[in-house]
């Protein structure tokens, strides 16, 4: 039987169809992504699966700061 750490790892885990519905991206972005290890991911028995809070904190990691020197006039 798995112990508690296991069970819960396991409960976070989703699959990529479930991922594609929360980031609203393709099936086959995702399949890049994974590819080019640019998403943290599992694979198990072949399949992909997504730890949320891996994700989470991918996408805190994506964010890009606005530049507050730009002049806009200069456009």
């Amino acid at each position: 039987m798995a112990d508690a750490k296991t069970a819960t790892l396991i409960e976070q885990l989703i699959g990529i169809d479930e991922l594609c519905q929360i980031l609203k991206l393709k099936r086959s972005y995702i399949y890049l992504l994974t590819h080019q290890k640019k998403i943290p991911h599992y694979k198990l028995g072949g399949q992909l699966r997504f730890k949320l809070t891996d994700i989470e904190q991918w996408i805190t990691d994506q964010f890009v700061a606005v530049r507050e020197d730009i002049n806009l006039v200069d456009f």
